[in-house]
């Protein structure tokens, strides 16, 4: 008899706490929430803005490269070869160099889109722990496809969407 009072007690206490850590689990799609913020729309409108600055500016220095060379192969016959050996140095020097302004503009618009981002996230962060917070969820998991395996827990995008106004 003690033993299946011990048991019954075991098992009303598991399933008790199964109950309650389920009852404390959300999750969340912020794939779903993220784009649509007032505050990611012009941090995406400010790196196009950007992206097109820079494109236009790459897009001059390769056409200068390419009327430089057209010059030079026009030029080449009349020369000497000791200047289209100097011309073809330059020509190779003049694209390394567009090369590593290329290279150095993808590394700013990434610190910018990454500067950018960080007052989003924590806006985003503080909405999820508002309504979790306020549901009186303890655990809020991404859903999103290589996150979530299995979701039983409450979904909460559509509150933190109001949280944030959106």
């Amino acid at each position: 008899m003690r033993n299946i009072k011990i048991l019954f007690t075991t098992v009303f206490f598991a399933v008790s706490f199964f109950a309650f850590t389920q009852s404390n689990v959300a999750h969340i799609n912020s794939n779903e929430i993220i784009p649509l913020m007032p505050q990611t729309i012009a941090a995406d409108a400010e790196i196009k803005s950007l992206e097109q600055t820079y494109e236009k500016e790459i897009d001059g220095m390769r056409q200068a490269l390419i009327d430089k060379e057209q010059q030079y192969a026009n030029e080449q016959n009349t020369v000497t070869p000791e200047l289209n050996q100097t011309r073809a140095a330059e020509l190779q020097d003049q694209l390394q160099r567009v090369q590593a302004y290329i290279s150095q503009i993808q590394q700013e618009l990434q610190r910018k889109r990454i500067e950018l981002m960080q007052p989003i996230s924590e806006t985003y962060s503080k909405a999820v722990e508002a309504v979790a917070e306020r549901l009186g969820f303890d655990y809020v998991f991404e859903n999103n496809q290589q996150i979530l395996l299995v979701s039983k827990g409450t979904d909460i995008t559509e509150e933190v969407k109001k949280e944030l106004g959106l």
